[in-house]
């Protein structure tokens, strides 16, 4: 491998990192900001009708896990972000197959870290988040429902 391919393959490997970060960060955020715009529009046209209980319960709940969700997303963000400048310092300097060797190291150690403490913690929150957006969905239904069989 010529030093001219070894420089444009660390460059390929350096872009297509923050290429992943940038789609894997896109999609969640998409997912994610459409599901808490579909309820809080629901919550929106329906808080007339739900008692002011029920109202508040469920807006309550929707920003527990708004809060949970969106702290949890900005604390990886950070530390993606601090993994990922710290590759080019860390690789500065190696050429060839030293570089391909110390990049496949600090990516396995990064995912290794990534699949420790992190992968139960997110199951956490996750769960935390979606649980308590989906008990609020129930009190509003539940509340509409009953409310419709009542006329």
């Amino acid at each position: 491998m010529t030093s001219e391919e070894a420089a444009e393959a660390k460059k390929f490997l350096i872009d297509l990192q923050v290429a992943m970060f940038r789609e894997s960060v896109a999609y969640n955020n998409v997912i994610i900001g459409a599901g808490y715009v579909a309820v809080f529009t629901l919550w929106h046209f329906a808080k007339d009708r739900l008692g002011a209980m029920a109202a508040n319960c469920s807006v309550i709940l929707l920003g527990l896990s708004m809060v949970s969700y969106i702290g949890w997303t900005t604390l990886n963000m950070v530390r993606l972000w601090r993994a990922r400048f710290q590759f080019p310092a860390q690789l500065a300097g190696l050429e060839g197959p030293a570089f391909v060797a110390r990049y496949r190291e600090l990516e396995s150690d990064h995912q290794r870290s990534s699949f420790g403490w992190y992968m139960k913690a997110w199951a956490i929150v996750v769960a935390f988040a979606v649980l308590t957006a989906f008990a609020a969905l129930a009190i509003m239904i539940w509340t509409c429902a009953w409310n419709l069989a009542a006329l």
